[in-house]
């Protein structure tokens, strides 16, 4: 570690060899150059805080960057090397003596340390009646700040804690913790790269480096420490704190929300001490499982149930993104009332003599009562290949949206299951990477068999067993994909176009990585995929002959044209059997508005200025509305379809539209809408003759009824709606 000599500026490197080093650091230095003496435990208790041009040491002050507990941060020009650096100088309010040890202790551990992930000290010196540090500048923001203007998918944000873990990981083997870390303490350069800094908290494992305070007094951000850190209790504290921490922060980026807040302190520490987590899935029903299961173990109360390191957090993430078993398990139900338990023993002691006084007074243990009946069915599906991974997620048949039960189930290939009647998304992986995403319907127990075998999502049959059988479903690997995709990154952007309380309010909303269809299907792609064999093998038709029967023989059609003039169900099964699926809307706004900061896919103006000009284009055909990722007609030539009807903007979005919210609906609006699906991409006219908007704003959604033969208005509306496909982006 090296000083700088207030007098001369020289340079002065102080070796610490001995254990009492630490303490003779704050004694006086004699300077090697100019043999002027200067002491690093003045009693003066004022630092002069630098303003813009003013010099800390050496160093050129350009700008405060920040302030954090023991003091301030300002970017500076180090003109002796070229580049700017961070400076952190002492608060002015606390005891120099303070200050001397907690920056003294900051600098140890940050200069220990070489790692490309944790930020550098290049060195220390006095400015004024106070110290400095001279570190690496990163050219970003803190995490903290990131998270409230970006969100990470679920699957980002573990590549981004894995370089995190590894740093604190190299750490820990320094025996350093860290023991305030959180999104504040985690900076992000324009590359996405993290680096954990501030190490003003950080403490060694040397049994000589003991430098917890004495008197126990809790140092560090309480929303982030573990139990044993807010107990005081330092004998317990090692590097499974820091991974506590890493859970927490973990839990903050999957759910937007800490796991313990409340307006007091006290309650805070209560809360960490005693409460559990809410389960992050009950936030969001998109997080993963496996990565929900790894941030509860990280956040374990008992130490030991945690990982041991940082090292093997980091490998479980690693595992979660190579699509391997993770080592953490779901906390299920009997799991989370066990650990109710022991943190409550006198409590359910006198809960238990109470209950069972109860039971005996009514008589319930000579007459126990039947338990309720599961009003469900016991399903099965298998997978090609077979699936390690299945879950099941009830939506409403009606809405297209998260039914309110939550209701959700997992299995593998052949293994049955209990669901309830309903239409499910289901999502099937298996280890080495195959996936798909499908829609099912499990049927009520007395339905009759559906072996319409042209809309697998639509279709079951019953076994022997009173089981019910869904189709099969092909698992596909991303290089599968015979569509021309291209990735999407996700993130959090201004979606709607009218106030909030109207039907398309504006509000933030934040869509995870994808993958897109830079065309839309055309016919030659369509005729391909569909020309293979219907789902029954006894049934020699196809999907191409079978669709052309129902809706007319297309054959005719140029190859490079967009398909349309079918009803979604078709463009379901399109991506079943290609690996895709359709959009949610504000994946297509997202893309279709350049993230929600321009109208158009490539600016203000790029769609044309009348809908008389609109007609169907070639694929192939340039349009001005190809977007900066070359995403071609977005906006353009057809609709497109996405997977939600138009009242789902109700459903998912209810503090928008008060008036309008679930379970309050009427049944009126529900039979309205019912069959109807919500399309994107062009005006209202270019639909329908009946509808004269002619207002251009890819924000604005449209939609067309459930078709039928016959049914001339639709069979007017099919002719100009087609579908692009998407793939959710899993790496």
């Amino acid at each position: 570690m090296q000083f700088r000599c207030p007098n001369c500026r020289q340079a002065i490197k102080v070796v610490e060899s001995k254990p009492d080093v630490p303490t003779r650091l704050l004694d006086d230095v004699e300077c090697p150059s100019c043999h002027s003496s200067f002491s690093l435990s003045m009693d003066s208790e004022r630092t002069v805080i630098p303003e813009a041009g003013m010099k800390i040491g050496h160093f050129e002050v350009v700008s405060l960057l920040g302030e954090g507990a023991y003091g301030s941060v300002f970017k500076a020009w180090d003109p002796e090397l070229k580049r700017h650096v961070a400076i952190k100088i002492a608060r002015a309010s606390r005891p120099n003596l303070d200050y001397a040890k907690a920056f003294l202790r900051e600098a140890r551990a940050a200069a220990s340390v070489s790692h490309p992930n944790a930020i550098t000290v290049h060195e220390i010196g006095v400015y004024g009646e106070g110290y400095y540090i001279a570190s690496q500048l990163i050219d970003g923001i803190n995490l903290a700040q990131y998270l409230r203007l970006h969100s990470l998918s679920p699957r980002d944000t573990a590549v981004l804690l894995i370089k995190v873990l590894r740093a604190i990981h190299f750490f820990h083997e320094q025996r350093i913790i860290h023991r305030d870390l959180k999104p504040g303490n985690i900076l992000i350069d324009s590359a996405m790269q993290p680096f954990v800094a501030d190490f003003g908290l950080a403490i060694s494992q040397d049994p000589q480096e003991l430098t917890v305070s004495k008197s126990g007094n809790i140092v560090g951000t309480l929303n982030y420490m573990s139990p044993e850190q807010a107990r005081g209790e330092r004998s317990k504290l090692d590097g499974r704190s820091d991974v506590y921490a890493v859970g927490v922060i973990l839990y903050e980026m999957l759910t937007g929300v800490r796991p313990f807040s409340a307006t007091s302190s006290q309650t805070v520490l209560h809360r960490i001490l005693h409460e559990d987590p809410r389960l992050p899935r009950t936030f969001k029903r998109e997080i993963p499982v496996d990565l929900e299961s790894i941030c509860l173990k990280a956040m374990e109360k008992d130490v030991a149930l945690r990982y041991a390191s940082a090292s093997e957090m980091a490998d479980d993430l690693q595992r979660f993104l190579d699509n391997r078993p993770v080592v953490a398990r779901p906390i299920g139900l009997r799991r989370r009332l066990g650990k109710w338990v022991s943190r409550n023993r006198v409590l359910t002691v006198a809960l238990s003599i109470a209950m069972v006084a109860v039971l005996v007074a009514t008589g319930v243990f000579l007459n126990p009562p039947e338990s309720p009946p599961f009003n469900g069915v016991l399903a099965v599906i298998t997978t090609d290949p077979p699936a390690s991974s299945i879950e099941f997620e009830l939506y409403d048949r009606e809405f297209l949206t998260r039914d309110q039960s939550g209701f959700q189930a997992s299995t593998a290939s052949s293994t049955p299951v209990s669901l309830l009647p309903g239409l499910y998304r289901v999502r099937a992986e298996t280890e080495n990477g195959y996936f798909h995403e499908v829609w099912r319907t499990v049927p009520e127990p007395d339905m009759a068999a559906s072996h319409d075998a042209r809309f697998p999502h639509l279709t079951f049959t019953w076994d022997s067993d009173q089981q019910a059988v869904l189709p099969q479903i092909r698992l596909f690997r991303d290089d599968d994909i015979q569509d021309a995709l291209t990735r999407i990154v996700g993130g959090t952007f201004n979606m709607g176009y009218q106030a909030p309380g109207d039907i398309a309010g504006r509000h933030q909303h934040s869509v995870e990585s994808f993958y897109v269809g830079i065309n839309e299907v055309t016919w030659s792609r369509f005729r391909k995929v569909m020309d293979q064999p219907l789902g029954n093998p006894s049934d020699q038709r196809t999907y191409l002959s079978v669709f052309s029967a129902q809706y007319g023989d297309r054959s005719d059609l140029p190859g490079d044209q967009p398909v349309t003039g079918y009803p979604v169900d078709v463009a379901i099964v399109y991506c079943e059997l290609s690996g895709t699926r359709l959009p949610t809307n504000s994946e297509y706004e997202f893309v279709a508005t350049q993230r929600g900061t321009n109208a158009f896919p490539t600016g203000e103006n790029a769609a044309v200025a009348s809908v008389s000009e609109w007609k169907i284009l070639a694929s192939t055909e340039q349009t001005p509305d190809t977007s900066p990722e070359g995403l071609r007609n977005l906006y353009f030539s057809v609709a497109e379809y996405t997977e939600n009807i138009p009242v789902a903007y109700f459903v998912l979005f209810p503090e928008l539209i008060p008036q309008v919210k679930e379970p309050a609906i009427p049944a009126s609006l529900r039979s309205m809408f019912a069959g109807r699906r919500e399309v994107r991409g062009v005006p209202a006219a270019w639909l329908s003759d009946t509808d004269k908007d002619e207002s251009l704003n890819p924000r604005k959604r449209l939609s067309v009824p459930q078709m039928s033969q016959g049914d001339s208005i639709a069979a007017q509306t099919f002719r100009h709606v087609g579908w692009r496909v998407y793939r959710t982006a899993r790496r």
